[in-house]
């Protein structure tokens, strides 16, 4: 990606005015709630105010949310397009005893699946690690200037989900690696059959191709399943423990509110900051 920094750059600054605009909504969502509950206020221009900036924030989003996937998807495509273009100029250089110990089928799989892994890894993986990296370490930071108390029990979460992310990324990985494997295998047995399916006929072979490929690509199948459990799985325990800390933080929250500790208005704000 070293030649089309500049088109990053450019993606990395919409990313940021999106991080902006990102934190920003929940603080005006919590201060339209405020006025607009506010029954000792009988003045709605504040309440229109609030409500024209928090549409103005929200068009902007939307203007760089735009450009920052253009320019993140453009990159990813052109690395890809390059990288095939590599690597099969790179195959033509090897010696003839590497292609009599590779399929060529495993090859075409490698240059088409996982090489266009890579190209989401680019243009939609980077920059939402970035964006959601920089928005929790903002978003904690206006956290704490909010409610450090609250901010604080808040975070008593945050270590069993760090474990519990670290114990299924590594099964997912797993899982990945594998089904990409025995995906190339399969793609490599289709592609010998086909290759020479003269001689396939000549000798009745047909059904055993058919068994070898068909074991292959369930093998395949049954690898994807698994990788499909485990991500479903952590998404199941990632939402358990998200919507309990919301409960957690509506009932405490609450109870500050009805002590005077945080006001209806900073509540709002720090409920829609943790939700975001």
């Amino acid at each position: 990606a070293g030649p089309y920094r500049l088109r990053l750059g450019f993606g990395f600054v919409a990313m940021l005015v999106g991080v902006v605009g990102t934190l920003a909504v929940p603080w005006l969502f919590g201060d339209l709630l405020g006025e607009a509950f506010d029954t000792q206020v009988r003045d709605t221009s504040a309440l229109d105010a609030t409500a024209l900036s928090l549409v103005g924030v929200i068009a902007t989003l939307a203007i760089f949310v735009f450009i920052r996937h253009y320019l993140m998807s453009w990159v990813g495509e052109r690395v890809v397009a390059d990288l095939r273009i590599e690597v099969q100029r790179h195959l033509l250089r090897m010696p003839p005893r590497f292609f009599n110990d590779t399929r060529t089928g495993e090859l075409l799989s490698r240059m088409s699946d996982d090489v266009t892994r890579l190209q989401t890894v680019i243009s939609t993986d980077l920059s939402m690690t970035l964006r959601n990296l920089l928005i929790l370490v903002s978003g904690v930071g206006l956290l704490f200037f909010i409610s450090a108390k609250l901010t604080a029990i808040t975070l008593l979460v945050v270590p069993p989900l760090v474990i519990t992310a670290a114990w299924f990324g590594r099964l997912i990985r797993r899982y990945s690696a594998r089904a990409q494997d025995q995906l190339a295998r399969a793609s490599g047995t289709l592609q010998e059959g086909l290759g020479a399916i003269g001689t396939v006929q000549a000798f009745t072979r047909e059904d055993y191709e058919a068994r070898t490929y068909t074991t292959q690509v369930e093998n395949a199948f049954d690898m994807f399943v698994k990788l499909i459990v485990s991500r479903s799985s952590f998404m199941a325990v990632a939402s358990f423990l998200g919507f309990v800390a919301v409960v957690g933080i509506f009932w405490l929250g609450g109870n500050m509110a009805v002590a005077g500790d945080i006001s209806s208005k900073a509540l709002g704000k720090f409920v829609l900051y943790t939700v975001s």
